[in-house]
């Protein structure tokens, strides 16, 4: 009975075995296929959470984007702010330099046209002037043909009429010079002027009569122009002519000039002399006549040309030697 027993527990554990060797292997497989399912979960976890990482890196690359266009945007906000404001300074600045070139051009206009104004009055002088010139050639032109046409005079009486002319003197501080003689007429065989030296030397004792004449072109701020008649080297103060524009801007030209009556004695010297000033002298002329020569024959007394009225010869002569 026992060994039936254990006969029956034989068959029963073979039988249960026979019976669960199947299901072994298919519940390794199941535990294999599970393995392999987790395994995936794993690796699937970690490429989320990888994932997940990597969600959180863009987000916040996007966080960071976002500040830096808003910090951009204020950036830019801030200098187009500035640059306004600088334009605007500018512009400013532009409009007050505007103004005050209009400011000026107007007051340029103004003192252009106080200019012209002063030009025009100028020209109305300076053509009066040249029309007294004029009328003065046109006399003294009268008189030399009139001289020239009037018969030899007397042996016994001499004369003189001498005139140098220079176009131009362009610097103070020299004698004057002649380009040409424009009359010569005497009877004394030399008429005394040099043109190459300027330099007029007495050729008789006597009276003569000194004319001398100009036009400066004087500009404001220069100095003014001074001519004298020099006797013998030495400044005759009386002789002197005076040119200067006093005005605030353009130039302006003068005719200006004198005449002087002088005692000379034979071989004494004249010249004109240009001592100081700007500018340039034009139409320079310089005529010397004799009035009346002196000598042992001649009367004690000779008529002042300017009065008509009788001089003393000593008293000329007196009155000369305080100059020289």
């Amino acid at each position: 009975m026992k060994i039936l027993k254990n006969l029956l527990m034989l068959a029963l554990i073979f039988g249960l075995g026979a019976f669960l060797n199947p299901m072994d292997r298919k519940i390794k497989k199941i535990n294999k296929r599970l393995t392999g399912l987790v395994k995936n979960l794993k690796g699937t976890q970690i490429e989320f959470k990888n994932f997940k990482k990597t969600q959180i890196e863009f987000k916040n690359q996007i966080e960071d984007n976002k500040q830096n266009i808003k910090e951009n945007k204020n950036n830019n906000q801030y200098n187009i702010d500035n640059l306004t404001t600088e334009i605007e300074s500018e512009m400013a600045i532009l409009y007050a330099n505007i103004t005050v070139a209009q400011e000026k051009i107007e007051e340029n206009n103004g003192n252009i046209k106080e200019t012209q104004d002063k030009v025009n009055s100028n020209m109305a002088i300076l053509n009066e002037n040249i029309t007294d010139v004029q009328d003065n050639i046109k006399a003294n032109t009268e008189i030399i043909d009139n001289i020239l046409n009037t018969p030899t005079a007397p042996a016994n009486t001499s004369f003189l009429y001498v005139c140098g002319y220079q176009d131009t003197v362009s610097s103070a501080g020299v004698v004057i010079t002649y380009d040409k003689t424009m009359i010569n007429y005497n009877n004394l065989g030399s008429n005394g002027l040099d043109i190459a030296t300027g330099q007029f030397t007495s050729p008789v004792e006597g009276v003569y009569i000194i004319t001398y004449s100009m036009m400066n072109d004087a500009g404001y701020n220069e100095n003014t122009v001074d001519v004298y008649i020099r006797l013998n080297g030495n400044y005759i103060t009386e002789s002197v002519v005076l040119s200067l524009y006093s005005g605030s801007s353009g130039r302006v030209y003068e005719n200006f000039g004198k005449d002087l009556t002088i005692y000379l004695n034979k071989g004494e010297t004249l010249d004109l002399y240009w001592e100081q000033g700007n500018g340039y002298l034009y139409h320079i002329t310089l005529c010397v006549t004799l009035a009346r020569e002196v000598n042992g024959t001649s009367p004690a007394t000779l008529m002042d040309l300017s009065t008509d009225e009788e001089v003393d010869i000593e008293d000329i002569i007196k009155n000369q030697n305080k100059t020289k």
